[in-house]
């Protein structure tokens, strides 16, 4: 076996041990909406969450009966791999991390080892190969989502293979089977998740830009949008009673309600403040989360000069996504790391590097990998700590994910170690990933070697700048309500004392009501009657017209 092939196995069981490693203890409400049903069908042969509705707020409503209120391809495409892990597990959680490692983490590297396949069979060099693969697989935000039962991540993986087989057939417009492909693609990111229908759209316009056979391109349509549809008709008249009734115009909470009949299932017009938040902001944003977007803009301004048509299409793709999602109510995503409603777009952000990587220069080359590692260490923080990070943070990693690991604390990993060694060896991993990738362009010369030192070097400052110096400068999280998040941490993790402790600093910080609310809570939840009593005493006293202001709808729970 030649040095290269050993790098090749070396490089793909580390990026999968990698991959697999976070074992997230806290489903959290949007995980749990999907799981529990998977759970439901196959233990009880029903959609509907029964006691598991206590367990999530993303929820639609039928009467009395809650089911989840997202897209239902997730919840089903599981039910084989969940009908596997409850024989292999005891507890719902062992059985969740089981589920997620039998499906999305081994679709995920069955992914990335295809890509790669594909790329050395057309002679793409072994750098650009691995720097990209690095890409998808640990280089932006989306790592985050090839960890946990999120619609996102299986979307993304969709999207990938539709745009990737969309740009071969008009290379080779006679092999049929890649339309097809291409088509199931897009249709099974719509069954996923509902807004990447935007991403067939555009897909079918750059398709009716060479393809003129009405045949091939009814071909496309049915498959990937007729076909989908007709699914998800037939599971809204299985639920609702009604095909055309989705989950999202049923939603149980009234605040979410009123948002949803807004505009588009709550898209309305393309919004600055949508825009920067997704893209620009400190909490959020892609370019804080994934500076290795940089490169792949800088890649998508090469394919347009260069590979005109499939340039074009990419950027159009990746633009018009973001967009539409700029105009989405929400657009924050909530709680989770990064814009996570933009993680379908890492695939052709990813083939646009592909592309132009092989043509660029040395220095553009290390640059590259500068940012793309530099990402991977970054994510790699997030991952370790808790990738369901709360809304509140204007600054999520030095607000919450460090000081989150300086305590020893983590999201918990495959092999049940303590957080704080885990994290260790997670970047330690990572690190070896990246020593694999860039080792094709380390060697052949002390000046490579000096591009990637002085690239790598650049990403970092490039992330500390970003955020420990601009993103402050940009809004900081009001400490009362850093602590509160804090206690929402505490309070899932079900450590009563901790989360006691923080809601009593947050009321001391800001006198906000609703951490009196929370204590009462959790003293009721760690069997402290009395201290219980006092805080609900408290409330009343300082606060006589609390109940009345949730009523109303003037109190706002962080």
């Amino acid at each position: 076996m030649t040095a290269e092939r050993w790098r090749g196995l070396l490089f793909f069981v580390l990026l999968a041990l990698a991959i697999a490693w976070p074992a997230n203890r806290m489903a959290g409400v949007n995980v749990q909406a999907r799981f529990a049903t998977t759970v439901r069908v196959v233990e009880d042969g029903t959609f509907e969450l029964g006691e598991y509705a206590k367990t999530t707020s993303d929820l639609a409503r039928v009467g009395n009966r809650y089911y989840t209120d997202k897209a239902p391809g997730l919840s089903l495409i599981l039910v084989p791999f969940y009908a596997v892990a409850r024989h292999l597990a005891a507890d719902f959680d062992t059985r969740r991390h089981a589920t997620r490692l039998l499906s999305l983490t081994l679709a995920t590297l069955l992914t990335l080892l295809a890509w790669d396949r594909r790329m050395r069979r057309a002679g793409v060099d072994e750098f650009t190969r691995r720097t990209a693969v690095a890409l998808l697989g640990i280089g932006t935000f989306a790592w985050a989502y090839w960890v946990m039962l999120f619609g996102h991540g299986p979307a993304a993986l969709a999207i990938f293979w539709g745009v990737l087989l969309l740009i071969d057939y008009r290379r080779d417009r006679e092999d049929w089977r890649l339309l097809i492909a291409s088509a199931l693609g897009f249709g099974a990111a719509i069954f996923l998740e509902y807004p990447t229908a935007v991403l067939g759209g555009t897909a079918g316009v750059f398709l009716l830009t060479f393809e003129r056979r009405v045949g091939r391109v009814a071909l496309f349509a049915f498959v990937g949008a007729v076909l989908p549809a007709l699914l998800i008709l037939n599971y809204n008249n299985a639920v609702f009673g009604d095909p055309f009734h989705l989950g999202y115009s049923q939603v149980a909470s009234d605040f979410y309600q009123e948002k949803m009949s807004q505009g588009f299932f709550g898209i309305g017009a393309p919004s600055w403040k949508g825009f920067s938040t997704i893209l620009l902001m400190p909490s959020k944003g892609l370019l804080f989360w994934s500076p290795s977007a940089l490169a792949s803009i800088a890649a998508l301004v090469w394919a347009v000069r260069n590979r005109r048509a499939e340039g074009i299409y990419l950027a159009a793709t990746i633009g018009v996504f973001i967009l539409v999602l700029s105009g989405y109510f929400e657009a924050s995503g909530a709680a989770c790391l990064g814009p996570r409603h933009l993680t379908p777009l890492v695939g052709p952000m990813a083939i646009a590097l592909a592309m132009w990587l092989p043509e660029a220069g040395t220095k553009a080359k290390a640059a590259t990998f500068g940012f793309v590692a530099s990402t991977a260490l970054l994510i790699a923080v997030g991952v370790a700590a808790d990738p369901q990070v709360h809304n509140a943070f204007e600054n999520p990693l030095t607000e919450f994910l460090l000081p989150l690991l300086a305590s020893g604390e983590g999201a918990g990993n495959i092999l049940g170690l303590a957080d704080g060694p885990a994290a260790v060896l997670l970047v330690i991993l990572v690190i070896a990933v990246l020593a694999l990738a860039a080792a094709p362009l380390w060697k052949p010369s002390p000046l490579n070697r000096r591009y990637l030192a002085a690239a790598f070097g650049l990403g970092l400052t490039f992330i500390c700048l970003a955020h420990f110096v601009v993103a402050p400068r940009l809004g900081t999280t009001d400490p009362g309500i850093v602590r509160q998040a804090w206690g929402n941490y505490w309070a899932g993790r079900h450590r009563w004392d901790d989360a006691a402790v923080a809601y009593e600093k947050a009321y001391e910080i800001n006198d906000n009501p609703v951490a009196l609310y929370y204590l009462i809570y959790v003293h009721m939840q760690a069997g402290q009657r009395d201290a219980a009593a006092q805080a609900a005493t408290r409330l009343a006293r300082e606060h006589p017209d609390f109940y009345e202001s949730i009523r109303d709808g003037r109190i706002v729970f962080p």
